[in-house]
């Protein structure tokens, strides 16, 4: 009787490692964000482009927040050390691999001062 327990347990073992084989095989892409519309930034200038045509250009931001630059290169170039970013990001995984895309758009006083971009190809492996 004992040995059919373990026969038992050991098929179930044995059942669940293969279905948790299957089910890992068949990971659906995740995706997350929309990718930045990077071949449009040329079309902004620097200074000049409005945050109406940030929008029209890029679309809406995933999310948005400030940062605080330097000081001393505030008073250097005389402008406002406090900039508004809009921040664009897309992660899509297929459970192996990760890539990353994310745009940083500065806004200062109601106009485009520049951007940061930023995309990652790498492939990140499980250990």
């Amino acid at each position: 009787m004992k040995y059919h327990q373990f026969f038992y347990k050991f098929g179930l073992l044995i059942f669940g490692l293969l279905l948790a084989g299957m089910l890992s095989a068949c990971m659906p892409t995740m995706k997350y964000g929309v990718p930045p519309k990077v071949n449009n930034l040329n079309k902004l200038k620097v200074g000049s482009s409005s945050r109406v045509d940030v929008l029209m250009t890029l679309g809406e931001p995933r999310g948005r927040g400030a940062a605080r630059f330097s000081d001393a290169a505030s008073l250097k170039y005389g402008v406002d050390p406090y900039h508004d970013i809009w921040f664009y990001e897309y992660a899509e995984s297929d459970g192996y691999n990760v890539q990353l895309k994310f745009l940083l758009v500065f806004v200062d006083q109601d106009h485009y001062n520049g951007h940061f971009w930023f995309s990652s190809s790498e492939l990140l492996e499980r250990e």
